[in-house]
């Protein structure tokens, strides 16, 4: 699903540029603009979950003090508790709560998530091992390996400090070795750069993490900052989750939209960024950047949920068919028009004759699998083609029954059984040639060609009622559209002693249902 709101260049352009685009919607097409924005009756729209990210990291420039940033009053637990408030004011999504969302990330998917972490931290202990005893090689590999593990799990959310830990001493690793290899500058300057990439996602998996200088070494130091600096400079800072991590995050959250949120801070002032992963486009919504000179906690919070509530604008309401199974659910009459096609088999005429039609029957279901049907159908009997049946005849076809049905998947297939009550026109009938000639009148032409009263079948019109049954199913086209499929049988037994002329009926229906 593509929304229609295209990505912004800037910080004003996408600012400006989705609630324009919602706001000519809506005066162009009134209807479409309020089926984005406006919540949808029950069952004609799914509510997408939404989990927010916690907590919001801050990345702080190197070298700034506590003074210089202006953090020392933000609460980061209140923005994104303010994040979640304005997710819970939308009737289109529902949240993951901070509660939930702890108990998915506190314990392993399953065992082989938990054999995962364990080969993870020991091959991590492993690595600072061998680091410790200047087997860099070995230490290179049993570092990688341990990262490459704790992104595969919940380690990376669960336990931030231990994952940066782990790039920071591969990043140790690294400058050691360049410094083993001065004798070979390229090798050296191969390893600086390696050392500077792993700085640089150890401070993104943990920016909070604490670093005393007075530790490390001055290399150490420099090339540490030197690669926060360098990625800070770039265009869109890599600060936030990768599209993998987005993914896994939003997986174990059970989330399909996943909200994380930012900030940068440098020596003038801080940027708040907002950005929403959408799982089932597999995408991220176009970035929101909010400069704040002097962010407080209130400043920052209502920039961060107006920025949400600009970039959940551009997510189409996705409308979605009603659940198959409750589609029969008592309180959801159910009405099919249909042409009819059959004949009688017990008829006054030699060859068979064609009832053509239209019928309509409504359903009143009382549970899921039970209902109540009424139907009709005007039938009209065309001549058969030896002419035995001498004028067409008219019927009306009126009945009662009971249904019993099963859905599986778009289908319904179900049976009626009740009572039929059908009325009759005049009939007249004969095998007689002269008898046709005259259409059923008694006649004389000459004494050869003449049609004898007897030769005549002519029944005056008539009620019948008998038991019906019908087969039949009806296959789902969307939400309230059915393709419907019924063949059903009558046999008349009242009154008792009638004299019928026309029994037996089969007819076939193929038409429209509506499910209300």
């Amino acid at each position: 699903m593509t929304s229609r709101c295209a990505p912004a260049r800037s910080r004003f352009s996408l600012v400006v540029l989705c609630p324009v685009v919602v706001a000519v919607a809506a005066w162009m097409m009134p209807a479409a603009a309020s089926e984005l924005l406006l919540p949808m009756p029950p069952g004609d729209t799914r509510l997408r979950s939404v989990a927010v990210v916690d907590p919001i990291p801050i990345f702080v420039e190197p070298g700034l003090s506590p003074e210089d940033t202006g953090l020392r009053d933000l609460r980061l637990r209140a923005l994104s508790d303010a994040l979640r408030r304005q997710v819970r004011t939308d009737p289109r999504y529902t949240l993951v709560d901070r509660d939930t969302a702890r108990e998915r990330l506190a314990q392993p998917m399953d065992a082989a998530e938990t054999g995962l972490e364990s080969v993870a931290m020991q091959s991590a202990r492993l690595g600072r091992e061998y680091f410790q005893s200047f087997n860099l090689r070995a230490a290179i590999e049993q570092l990688e390996e341990a990262i490459q593990l704790m992104e595969q799990t919940r380690l990376r959310w669960s336990n931030p400090d231990e994952v940066a830990e782990a790039w920071h001493t591969l990043a140790l690793v690294w400058l050691a070795l360049a410094e083993s290899e001065r004798r070979d500058p390229d090798a050296a300057r191969r390893h600086a750069v390696h050392a500077r990439r792993a700085f640089r996602e150890g401070w993104r998996a943990s920016p909070a993490r604490p670093f005393d200088a007075n530790r490390y070494p001055t290399t150490a130091v420099e090339a540490r900052e030197e690669a926060i600096m360098e990625l800070l400079a770039e265009d869109a800072p890599r600060l936030g989750l990768t599209s993998g991590q987005a993914r896994r995050l939003s997986e174990r959250l059970g989330a399909e939209l996943l909200v994380e949120a930012w900030g940068r801070t440098d020596r003038e002032g801080t940027t708040l960024h907002l950005r929403v992963w959408d799982a089932q486009a597999e995408r991220f919504l176009p970035i929101q950047r909010l400069e704040l000179m002097v962010p407080t906690t209130t400043t920052a919070a209502d920039a961060l949920t107006a920025a949400l509530s600009r970039t959940l604008c551009c997510v189409p309401t996705e409308r979605v068919p009603r659940d198959p199974g409750n589609a029969w659910s008592p309180g959801r009459p159910f009405l099919a028009i249909a042409p009819t096609v059959g004949s009688f088999i017990d008829r006054p005429s030699r060859r068979v004759t064609l009832n053509t039609g239209i019928g309509i029957h409504v359903m009143v279901p009382v549970t899921s699998e039970f209902g109540l049907v009424a139907d009709s159908a005007v039938e009209i009997v065309q001549q058969d083609r030896d002419g035995d049946l001498v004028r067409r005849v008219d019927t009306i076809r009126n009945g009662v029954a009971v249904r019993m049905g099963t859905s599986p998947g778009r289908f319904r297939l179900f049976a009626d059984v009740g009572v039929d009550l059908l009325y009759t026109g005049r009939v007249r009938a004969t095998r007689n040639f002269w008898c046709k000639v005259s259409e059923g009148e008694e006649a004389e032409f000459d004494p050869l060609r003449f049609c004898p009263p007897e030769a005549l079948v002519s029944i005056a019109p008539a009620l019948s009622a008998g038991p019906m049954l019908a087969l039949g199913g009806a296959l789902r086209l969307d939400d309230r559209f059915w393709l419907t499929l019924r063949a059903r049988t009558s046999a008349y037994v009242v009154p008792f002693a009638s004299d019928r002329a026309l029994d037996l009926p089969i007819a076939t229906e193929l038409g429209v249902g509506y499910q209300f």
